[in-house]
């Protein structure tokens, strides 16, 4: 790809220019600001789920090593460049991948649900990292400086053909190791609303540390409602959930809500405290017994909701409508599973 070559190398230039002016002392703060703003640890974790899903990767394998941590996923949609002279003058959809990655706030993600497609919460990376690596079957380069693409020769030694991979060498790696294997272990539910990641498998030194796997039991139709009946399985326990979903109004978003379930079908109606979701965890909750998910607008931090937003204002009220089909949802299911004899359907016995 000949015109890739040419494309990257502008844009290698035109990042390196930008790079520069960056070091000035007037603008010497702003990498701390971006990196620090995400408070949670390891947050580039979720920014590296979400944009699996995107590139509609069902799986993901996590390779963590005495000093490095190499990240590989399956996607179908590979990184894609776009000539750098255009920037600033093309729709923000048709941005490409490795544009993207190297630029500072700027997305190919569209509306508040994504976490944004190696946009700036990507950045939060060079807390652990000061030159991750990056190839698929076209690109092999690092990112130096935070946003300069440098090509460089191919070093995963666990990436298959058609798959990506992230290589992370880490920085004081006896202490950040540990930090960011924690945060993989105790990930919350990070498979329950993503539309197409259904596998994370976590290895330590060759040998394999936990995963999380989402299996699909049953799946219907309800009018607009997708409805399914899944399994969670996680290095602490297997959950099982109702999941319902439908379409934001005049949006390609999705609103959802999950309801806990025991592995028979029945409601567990026992007590949950889950925050609000947006895609992941916020740290919003609503003493709800059942979890919401929505495309929320979200502050920078991606850790809260923003208030007396009439677009967050819009969705919470549409979950309360979804819940009200998701509950007729089941009555029907329950009724025709009764005709049919069927399994892993809801039976009604709860309070």
């Amino acid at each position: 790809m000949e015109i890739n070559s040419v494309w990257f190398d502008q844009l290698q230039k035109k990042r390196r220019v930008l790079a520069e002016q960056l070091k000035d002392p007037a603008a010497v703060g702003l990498w701390k600001s971006v990196i620090d703003k995400y408070s949670d640890n390891a947050h580039f974790v979720y920014e590296l789920l979400q944009n699996s899903d995107d590139a509609e990767a069902t799986e993901v394998r996590v390779y963590i090593s005495s000093n490095q941590i190499e990240y590989v996923h399956n996607g179908r949609i590979s990184f894609s460049l776009t000539d750098p002279k255009l920037e600033g003058k093309e729709e923000s959809a048709s941005l490409g991948h490795i544009n993207s990655i190297t630029s500072i706030g700027s997305s190919t993600k569209q509306g508040g649900n994504k976490i944004g497609k190696f946009g700036v919460g990507f950045k939060s990376v060079f807390k652990y990292t000061d030159k991750p690596h990056i190839e698929d079957d076209s690109f092999s380069f690092d990112l130096v400086d935070y946003i300069v693409p440098v090509k460089s020769n191919r070093i995963s030694s666990h990436r298959l053909k058609g798959e990506t991979s992230f290589t992370f060498p880490i920085l004081n790696f006896i202490h950040n190791i540990p930090v960011i294997k924690d945060r993989f272990q105790t990930l919350h539910n990070p498979l329950l609303f993503l539309d197409h990641l259904s596998k994370i498998t976590v290895f330590e030194d060759e040998n394999l540390l936990f995963s999380f796997q989402k299996n699909h039991l049953n799946e219907w139709s309800s009018g607009s409602v997708k409805c399914q009946f899944v399994q969670l399985a996680s290095p602490s326990e297997t959950s099982y959930f109702y999941l319902f979903s439908t379409l934001v109004n005049d949006s390609r978003f999705f609103l959802s809500c999950a309801l806990f379930a025991h592995e028979d079908g029945r409601l567990d109606t026992s007590a949950h405290d889950e925050p609000l979701y947006c895609f992941f965890p916020t740290k919003e909750t609503l003493g709800l017994n059942y979890i919401v998910h929505a495309p929320f607008m979200l502050t920078d931090s991606r850790e809260n909701v923003k208030m007396n937003q009439p677009w967050n204002d819009k969705l919470l009220y549409g979950t309360g409508y979804l819940l009200l089909k998701a509950i007729y949802a089941l009555t029907q299911r329950r009724t025709t599973s009764a005709h049919r004899g069927c399994s892993g359907s809801f039976d009604g016995n709860h309070s």
